[in-house]
């Protein structure tokens, strides 16, 4: 060794945690540990360093997009080109194999496929860099056997380094000081050779330094052997995390003495609150969440945890999320609701001491004709049109339903036998029954949506993972990309849809009829990630998209499919529904059609018939209802974000006066005006309005929307 050798060491960047795919909002924590990943490689360039080893869990998982390469690729690329070698060892998040894009046949990058020795000549020196993937399972007794697979005793260098990503024994980390104890997948430190100089390591996110022999205290006189040398995450990157420095590691060799010396650099802060919701009100418990925000540190990574006992009502569509942002737009803040204990709304009252007389008395909508009888005596029930709750013997709701002959569909239930029965055996779980007569089958429909909404009985499969909808809205990239997400925030253009994944299959089939981009952030279809010439994207060549980011298509002729797109999704007939219904139809006499072709088309029918419910029920979004009542009496309902409202009013001069009043006042509570989008909670209520307005249009009347103004007004 001539002179002096700089090395950075670091680990577990996780590129890609957190990362958005398709989103261009800041409001994720993805973007900081890329932001920390570059200031770490920054670091190599400052210090003037000979090599840069990264030892594991560069990325987040095994598979990432083409954004979280981009981000990882781009600073990495800088280095090579600046003439600093790399050397990347895969870790158990890549499952121990690194994507391909980083193969790039740089010279001065060198990827750890196989247990492998990298020879790096440096004006300081010969450094060989021994290494191999990540050992995921039995690695103590696989260690000794993959160090020797590498053919480092046979390699000749100055400065000789063991890069893995591995547990080793006695290593800490979490907020109770966890120490790794010896175990199948904890390596014992005497497993590593004398002969290496420095074991530049990953996996465990706390920097510290261990020593082959002797204690895990560097201060101990004991310590023989290298340094085991864990340069954390350059982020934090769990709440676990919370209190740990955060940087990287520099090494310097000067003859005869190695000098490891972390280098810290200023991350977010992370706070975590609690809220204790039990016992109290939606009001109540928003302002208790807002002034616990109010006391976190600034720019910190927040999670407001909730503990306690609480309905799932009592939480829904409280949009807490936009809140915190209105009122912290520094935070990057979470609720997390996994500690909160949920109750049904009746078992809420009967603890709190105001147990209802009925299961129907959560509904804004009293009734005096509410009967509960034992499911013996289901023959002395009313034969008309209604709504009603199956109970158990310990008085557990099990189910509700509906029906236009409330005798006869209830006798239908406890004739099933257990063979064909929805719940087998209906006499050995039901006891009691509890009905509401309805002047209509609307308002029957509507009570059944609203009790399965806040009670979410057992046995009905419908209608209770609204949580999990998501909706599709423009993203912020230059070729009119649709976008998931999962609250209706910014130029959302259709949903609600019922899970993540028919998102997905939405996204892919409008992209592939109309021929669109669907290009990820850090898009790489323009620049390669390393340099080099522009390039076209896979989806190019397989046909399933025009080009626009290359100009293989005009933009003129690019904004009409966007505009044929929009149509579409905007429940409006076009030829574009035309055919795309004619070729579904067409495709029962066809069978060598191709079954991607056939599930393309699915989705797209899907979404026709789709786009036209959610028309409908955008439509009737705090709306007042006109239903038919009895004795010339009319019912009026009115769904808004915060549920459904009834109200019987008799006829007579002011009747129309009444409802319109009790109208704006119910709009005004639910502090949500017309919305161009369905609020999660009461999407399935209105698509249910929606429907049997479609049917009947001559039964039910709907009023026009009331305006800004009439809810605003005496606030």
């Amino acid at each position: 060794m001539t002179a002096a050798l700089r090395i950075l060491h670091t680990a577990d960047s996780h590129i890609g945690a957190d990362l958005p795919r398709r989103s261009g909002t800041r409001y994720r924590r993805g973007f900081d540990f890329v932001d920390s990943f570059r200031r770490v490689l920054a670091r190599a360039a400052e210090a003037a360093a000979d090599l840069v080893i990264h030892a594991g869990d560069l990325f987040d998982t095994p598979d990432p997009t083409e954004g979280a390469i981009g981000a990882a690729c781009e600073p990495i690329g800088e280095l090579a080109r600046a003439g600093i070698p790399v050397v990347i060892v895969p870790g158990n998040h890549e499952r121990s194999v690194l994507p391909h894009l980083l193969l790039l046949n740089h010279p001065n990058i060198y990827v750890v496929r196989e247990p492998m020795t990298v020879v790096i000549e440096s004006g300081g020196g010969r450094i060989a860099v021994a290494g191999f993937p990540c050992i995921r399972r039995r690695s103590a007794a696989e260690f000794a056997a993959a160090v020797e697979a590498t053919g480092w005793r046979g390699i000749a260098a100055d400065v000789r380094i063991l890069a893995v990503h591995q547990t080793f024994e006695g290593a800490r980390c979490g907020p109770a000081n966890f120490r790794f104890r010896p175990g199948p997948d904890v390596v014992p430190r005497d497993a590593v050779p004398e002969g290496f100089d420095y074991v530049a390591a990953g996996h465990v996110h706390r920097h510290q330094t261990l020593w082959r022999n002797g204690p895990a205290n560097r201060g101990s006189a004991e310590h023989r052997g290298p340094p085991i040398v864990y340069s954390g995450s350059p982020d934090r990157i769990a709440f676990a995390e919370m209190g740990e420095p955060k940087g990287c590691v520099i090494v310097e060799w000067v003859p005869g003495q190695v000098r490891p010396c972390f280098l810290e650099h200023p991350v977010r802060p992370m706070a975590i609150a609690s809220v204790d919701v039990t016992g109290l009100t939606r009001k109540a418990l928003v302002e208790a969440i807002l002034q616990r925000a109010a006391e976190l540190p600034a720019c910190a990574a927040a999670q407001i945890r909730l503990t306690g006992r609480a309905t799932k009502r009592m939480l829904a569509g409280l949009q807490m999320t936009a809140r915190l942002r209105a009122a912290r737009p520094d935070l990057l803040a979470t609720i997390s609701s996994s500690a909160v204990e949920w109750v049904t709304e009746r078992a809420f009252f009967q603890q709190a001491g105001a147990t209802p007389a009925s299961a129907f008395d959560v509904l804004d909508a009293p009734h005096a004709d509410i009967r509960r009888v034992p499911a013996a005596e289901v023959g002395t029930l009313p034969a008309v049109c209604g709504s009603y709750c199956l109970y158990s013997e310990e008085g557990r709701l099990l189910y509700v339903g509906k029906g236009v002959n409330l005798r006869a569909r209830l006798r239908s239930h406890l004739r099933g036998s257990s063979a064909t029965s929805r719940f087998g055996n209906w006499s050995d779980q039901i006891a009691h029954i509890e009905v509401r007569p309805a002047a209509s089958e609307l308002e029957a429909l509507l009570v059944e949506a609203e009790l399965i909404r806040r009670l979410t009985p057992p046995f009905n499969r419908q209608m209770r993972a609204w949580k999990h909808y998501c909706y599709l809205r423009l993203n912020r990239r230059a070729f009119g990309q649709l976008e998931m997400c999962s609250e209706p925030r910014g130029r959302v253009m259709f949903g609600p849809l019922h899970s993540e994944a028919a998102a997905d299959r939405a996204l892919e089939a409008l992209c592939v009829w109309f021929g669109l981009a669907r290009c990820e952030p850090y898009d790489s279809a323009r620049h390669s990630p390393l340099g080099g010439p522009t390039r076209l994207c896979r989806r190019y060549f397989l046909g399933t998209c025009a080009g626009p980011c290359a100009e293989r298509i005009s933009r003129e002729e690019y904004q009409r499919r966007l505009a044929r797109r929009d149509a579409l999704l905007a429940g409006q007939p076009t030829e574009d529904v035309a055919q795309i219904v004619a070729e579904f139809e067409a495709l029962g006499s066809n069978p060598e059609e191709a079954r991607e072709r056939e599930r393309m088309l699915r989705t797209l029918v899907y979404l026709c018939r789709t786009a036209v419910l959610l028309r409908r029920a955008r439509g009737l979004l705090n709306r007042l209802l006109v239903l038919p009542g009895g004795d010339g009496a009319q019912t009026a309902a009115v769904i808004t974000a915060s549920g459904l409202h009834l109200a019987q009013f008799a006829g007579g001069e002011n009747a129309a006066r009444e409802m319109w009043d009790w109208h704006i006042e119910k709009v005004r509570a639910g502090r949500q005006s017309g919305s161009p989008v369905l609020p999660k909670p009461v999407a399935d209520t209105l698509c249910t309005a929606a429907r049997a307005l479609a049917r009947h249009p001559d039964v039910y009347r709907c009023q026009a929307a009331i305006g800004e103004e009439q809810i605003g007004a005496g606030k």
